[in-house]
């Protein structure tokens, strides 16, 4: 289920095969799918704002994700009422959230732009967002982080609640402030709990699809047309099977580079 499929489309990605020519057998050529994604201008776009998309969506999810697992521990009054509203996105198919944030979204008769307009940023309201090439992404990212971070937030909470409590009654006795116990204790515990929830978000979100299809499916242009997007468009749009292939190889290459760097920085002694 998952050796044999890798090992075809490794070996498809030294071949030009397109699926529109059945009669013509895929023709052995080497590298020149590899090195075609050195020149192919929509890869190095697309690569581009991947980047981009990972590293501000993964920063925030953490950031809030962090926020509210430490909320979550402080037995606050509505604390199960608090945890199942925050488990709503996670609970939602991701095709439903993107019909849903698309027509949010919609400059006529969705209700983001209605409250901009209230909350007095009518210059922003008037603009189609997700027709806008400086702020489609954004919102994509926007709607990724509204999904996600409730599933940050669940491993934080795993993790602040595995932490035993005597390191944090010494350095209460020892008269440490709340921002030493969390710089000194809380986050250097939390350190293989970080670097799971980091892998997981980056992992998945190098290889962000679905939402991102049903709300723009890439544009306007290739403004959002993030590296998984332009494969699907070369494999199953212009049936140019091999090149596909070579570029969903860049996807886990480029997973297989985040994951290292993570873990060398994590374990760095």
């Amino acid at each position: 289920m998952v050796i044999f499929p890798l090992l075809y489309s490794f070996r498809l990605s030294f071949f030009s095969w397109n699926l529109l020519r059945f009669t013509i057998p895929p023709k052995f050529i080497g590298i020149r799918n590899y090195a075609t994604l050195f020149t192919d201008w929509r890869v190095l776009n697309s690569l581009k704002l991947s980047l981009y998309f990972i590293v501000g969506s993964v920063s925030l999810e953490l950031i809030l994700g962090l926020g509210l697992a430490l909320l979550s521990v402080r037995n606050l009054r509505g604390e199960s009422i608090y945890r199942t509203t925050l488990l709503i996105p996670l609970m939602i198919a991701p095709v439903v959230a993107g019909f849903t944030w698309l027509f949010m979204f919609h400059s006529d008769f969705g209700c983001i732009p209605q409250i901009l307009n209230f909350l007095g940023f009518k210059t922003l309201a008037s603009l189609p967002i997700l027709g806008d090439r400086n702020l489609v992404l954004p919102a994509i990212i926007f709607v990724d982080v509204w999904k996600s971070t409730p599933f940050v937030t669940l491993v934080m909470t795993a993790g602040l609640l595995s932490i035993p409590s005597e390191p944090y009654e010494a350095a209460l006795v020892d008269g440490a402030s709340r921002l030493q116990i969390f710089r000194y204790i809380t986050l250097p515990l939390l350190r293989p709990v970080i670097l799971v929830a980091l892998l997981i978000r980056t992992i998945h979100n190098i290889s962000f699809f679905d939402i991102p299809f049903i709300m723009t499916g890439g544009g306007p242009g290739t403004s959002s047309e993030l590296l998984p997007l332009y494969n699907y468009t070369v494999a199953f749009n212009n049936f140019n099977m091999g090149y596909g292939a070579a570029i969903s190889f860049l996807v886990l290459a480029v997973s297989a580079v985040f994951s290292i760097a993570y873990m060398c920085i994590f374990f760095k002694k």
